[in-house]
C-alpha cells in the first residue's frame, strides 16, 4: 500500500508539472488529481 501511494504521489506531481504550461487555466484538472489523491476508498 505504501508503494502504490508513493507511485500516485509521483504522478500526481507530474501531472501537475505538466499543466503548468495552462497557467492558472487547469485549476478544475488540479483539484481532481489532489481529489483522487487524497480519498481514501
Amino acid at each position: 500500500m505504501a508503494k502504490s501511494k508513493q507511485l500516485a504521489e509521483q504522478l500526481t506531481q507530474r501531472a501537475f508539472a505538466s499543466l503548468k504550461i495552462f497557467k492558472g487555466r487547469a485549476v478544475a484538472l488540479e483539484a481532481l488529481a489532489e481529489y483522487l489523491l487524497k480519498r481514501d476508498r
